[in-house]
């Protein structure tokens, strides 16, 4: 923040080094507690956590609910820290529920000739994956015949 002194006859004024200082000082401040606006009703809280949440008696397949807990004391002032903490229980959650659908023996994957849902018949798409697989051998046949000009 510049403060400038209008008396001088330059035109140019004074810049107040303090006024900066504390300005930077301001920007590294660490929130260390609650705003003094904000408002903690905790039975209301519970009320509406009972409300949206799913019944005890639900099976995991209606939910997939992967609940991960965090071993170690985030420092939420580090930027890279949230963030690969983030990822590494993203990570570690989707391994659980790949494990456990697994275990339950259900697909989920999708087969290896899926590509998306479409209009299209059956009949339809088997003459485009046929005219894909024509025109992938006609490239290798064109490339094994550069690759024999060459040699």
């Amino acid at each position: 923040m510049f403060i400038v002194d209008k008396t001088e006859e330059d035109g140019m004024g004074d810049v107040d080094d303090e006024a900066s200082e504390s300005e930077s000082e301001e920007e590294d401040a660490v929130l260390t507690g609650p705003s003094k606006n904000s408002i903690y009703n905790r039975d209301g809280l519970l009320e509406k956590l009972g409300d949206t949440s799913w019944p005890d008696n639900v099976e995991w397949i209606h939910k997939f609910y992967i609940g991960i807990d965090q071993e170690q004391e985030i420092d939420v002032n580090d930027d890279l820290a949230p963030e690969l903490a983030f990822y590494t229980q993203a990570l570690e959650g989707t391994w659980l529920a790949f494990e456990r659908l697994h275990s339950m023996g259900l697909l989920f994957l999708r087969p290896s000739d899926y590509y998306v849902e479409i209009v299209e018949t059956d009949s339809r798409m088997e003459k485009v994956k046929i005219r894909l697989k024509i025109e992938e051998a006609g490239e290798r046949r064109k490339a094994r015949e550069s690759k024999s000009k060459y040699s």
